[in-house]
């Protein structure tokens, strides 16, 4: 957290100075005015390079996704019971058992004490609060109707929240079975296959393409193990800095939408997160070009992104957001009917609220649909492979009988 230095006076004219810890030069000041100090000069301190503050990725501190929306719930109830923003935010501050979400809470409590927006506080933590969060927050102070504003946006984390945990329970037994299938294959390489070498040593001329690519295969895994491994590492490294190349994401997102199992429950989920989270801000009051850009950026697919941004650029030039979205392949049909029908009898919000519910339920049923694909498509590859070793392996050894039988005979 950052260090303030600050000089200030008090209310008998002494001069302080000091230092306090902050999350901004905001916080500094609301902290200042609590303790009726005078400013006279603030800046914030560099910390020298022996004594910053060492973040390892994986160990900070997070906030899930049930906990905000825990959070939203019970601060949603609190307003639209009428309590003051300031002791609702206090109360569930008290009640926070994340450490790290308690800081944050304490953080925004201390910028809205000195004079800031709520959304502008929320915006403060973009790691917790997103910009669909802040600028739903925003709608719901400048409409006077904050309580009902935070009840809607509670519901579309929890529909977004729901279709998440669908997608990453279709992964598991995948996932699962992949990784067992693989360690299996690695056994057979690194224990199997060198049962078999002694036998073979005498035949090596004779033997089948198949069972010497195997040996060779296990004896890189067996005797370059460092280097089999450090490859791999620099083929998942490269591959991930790849991923990071706005061209080449944009042309796997794209690729993505299009693989059989795959693409429709990215497209389905896509269209069911994009039609909630705008609904939900139209609904709230948020402007229709305000609408499009920041429920586009809580859009993962860079694919359906720019698509959404067509839309907008259209829809800004003067025409139908329903006319716009007929001449992109990536809206069917029936969203552009609804959307049309929305437009014509201004409940545009009602009606993309009824595509995300469609569309949600169109996603849980091309994750069964993928499931059913790619659960035997995973048995038969890894099938097939471990069938490939055992029929190198075993090959020779049919021969070898052959030619046993015709020595003797």
């Amino acid at each position: 957290m950052p260090v303030y230095a600050y000089t200030a006076r008090t209310k008998e004219g002494e001069v302080k100075h000091g230092t306090l810890e902050a999350s901004s030069e905001a916080a500094a000041k609301a902290w200042m005015y609590s303790e009726r100090l005078l400013l006279v000069g603030l800046k914030e301190k560099k910390p020298s390079l022996l004594k910053r503050e060492i973040r390892v990725p994986f160990l900070k501190g997070r906030v899930k996704a049930k906990e905000l929306l825990a959070f939203t719930r019970q601060l949603a109830a609190m307003i639209e019971a009428g309590l003051p923003l300031l002791t609702a935010l206090g109360t569930l501050r008290k009640e926070e058992r994340n450490p790290y979400f308690a800081k944050v809470l304490s953080d925004i409590i201390a910028e809205v004490e000195g004079g800031a927006s709520l959304h502008d506080a929320l915006g403060a933590h973009p790691k917790v609060f997103d910009e669909v969060y802040a600028g739903t927050v925003e709608a719901g102070e400048s409409s006077g109707i904050l309580g009902r504003v935070l009840g809607r946006l509670a519901t579309h984390i929890e529909k977004a929240l729901a279709i998440k945990r669908r997608i990453r329970g279709a992964i598991v037994y995948p996932s699962v079975l992949a990784v067992l299938s693989s360690g299996v294959i690695l056994l057979f390489l690194l224990w199997v296959i060198p049962s078999f070498e002694a036998t073979f040593k005498d035949f090596v001329t004779i033997l089948p393409p198949t069972t010497k690519f195997m040996l060779a295969t296990s004896h890189a895994l067996r005797d370059h193990a460092f280097i089999t491994a450090a490859v791999l590492v620099w083929v998942v490294v490269m591959a991930y800095a790849l991923m990071k190349v706005p061209r080449i994401k944009r042309a796997w997102h794209r690729l993505a939408l299009k693989l059989p199992a795959i693409g429709p429950v990215a497209h389905k989920s896509g269209l069911a997160h994009f039609a909630d989270t705008f609904g939900t801000l139209l609904a709230c009051g948020l402007p229709v070009m305000r609408c499009f850009e920041t429920s586009s950026r809580a859009i993962s697919n860079l694919a359906l992104k720019d698509a959404i941004l067509g839309v907008a650029e259209s829809v800004r030039q003067g025409e139908s957001m329903a006319a716009s979205m007929g001449k992109d392949p990536h809206f069917p049909g029936m969203v552009v009917q609804m959307v049309a029908a929305g437009e014509m009898s201004g409940t545009l919000d009602q009606m993309l609220q009824k595509v995300s519910a469609y569309y949600e339920s169109e996603t849980e049923s091309a994750i069964e649909t993928m499931l059913s694909l790619l659960e035997p498509a995973l048995l038969l590859g890894m099938g097939g492979i471990i069938g490939f070793i055992l029929i190198s392996m075993y090959m020779p050894l049919f021969k070898m009988g052959e030619l046993v039988n015709q020595i003797q005979g």
